[in-house]
């Protein structure tokens, strides 16, 4: 399919809604942070987003959540229809509070019955976890939680989801960073119990590249299809949402080595402009990227642009997935909302 027939599958889909997947239509989850422009993507797309999810809740060591979903987002969603499912993080996405929370059936129970009270008191539709760096060794316990809270939020009929790391195979993998990733991040999921309990899960298929390795895609398109194909083994279709990227990811040189960060389209845009650097798209892996010159060291930047978000988007269809779970407003291509002429 050519780049102006994929846009204009998305924009159509978009334009007509998520409420029939038979007929190529989706869910689509829009990640939120509370700054000034995340709320302004927000406000001004409420037409094209089904589900706000804000990443709102943390969880501490003791089973408790601090933290509250901005009222003015509570506001207009609920003024355009829109679902609020709020995210629980590990506080600093630390190791030890999921230790602490998979040790005691106490602190599971005190975080459940808080967040179905948050649910019912603010009309959320349900709740998202964000659990990382869970260690491997609590695959078993991890699995056995996520049974017991996803029964308790399917009795009060609400919705319970879970953000996972991607992999492509039951094993780690050749290399050290493929080792310490599966030992950190992935491997402590066990897909197919985790499917069978709760609602959905969104699958984090970014972050390929990052400041740990070499300069390379956010997330490149065979890379996706491969951990799509992998997860559909152990998931049935209409329980995954595809996690797509709206940032851009720098590497640079430091003063300690190789420096990386993520940024937004934007910012990624008027640094390849000041630096003249040439864009290039990659046919292969769907993406495009820039390198350039500062100060005698090249520098590399992949970005997330219309063109890229689109052919991730027509995996949707071509799987048949439940829809997708961006990450995250106020980072986005403007041109990813853009309508036809009427």
């Amino acid at each position: 399919m050519q780049f102006h027939a994929l846009i204009t599958a998305w924009i159509l889909t978009l334009v007509v809604g998520a409420t029939d997947r038979a007929i190529g239509q989706f869910e689509r989850i829009f990640y939120f942070v509370d700054s000034e422009s995340s709320w302004e993507s927000f406000r001004s797309h409420t037409d094209a987003i089904d589900v706000v999810a804000p990443q709102s809740f943390k969880l501490d060591g003791r089973g408790r959540i601090s933290g509250q979903v901005p009222a003015r987002l509570i506001t207009l969603a609920r003024q355009n229809k829109i679902n609020i499912m709020p995210l629980v993080v590990n506080s600093g996405f630390a190791a030890g509070v999921i230790d602490s929370l998979l040790a005691g059936q106490q602190i599971q129970a005190h975080l459940v019955s808080d967040l179905l009270s948050e649910c019912v008191e603010n009309g959320f539709v349900g709740i998202q976890f964000d659990f990382e760096n869970i260690q491997v060794r609590h695959k078993a316990a991890f699995a056995v939680f996520i049974r017991y809270a996803a029964a308790a939020f399917h009795r009060q009929n609400l919705s319970l989801s879970l953000a996972v790391f991607p992999r492509t195979a039951d094993f780690p993998g050749r290399t050290d960073y493929a080792a310490w990733y599966f030992e950190h991040k992935s491997g402590a999921y066990d897909y197919r119990i985790l499917g069978e309990s709760l609602d959905f899960l969104s699958v984090m298929t970014y972050d390929q590249h990052s400041k740990r390795t070499p300069p390379g895609p956010v997330a490149a398109q065979n890379w996706i299809e491969s951990v799509v194909s992998y997860l559909l083994t152990k998931v049935p279709p209409e329980k995954l949402s595809l996690g797509i990227p709206l940032y851009s990811y720098h590497w640079f040189a430091t003063g300690q080595g190789q420096g990386g960060r993520g940024m937004g389209y934007s910012e990624a845009a008027e640094m390849i402009r000041e630096h003249q650097g040439r864009i290039i798209w990659d046919e292969q892996q769907k993406v495009t990227y820039s390198v350039f010159v500062r100060d005698d060291r090249f520098e590399h930047v992949y970005f997330e642009d219309v063109r890229s978000f689109a052919h991730k988007v027509d995996l949707i269809a071509k799987y048949r997935l439940r829809g997708f779970s961006a990450w995250r407003l106020g980072l986005e291509d403007p041109e990813i909302w853009r309508r036809p002429k009427q």
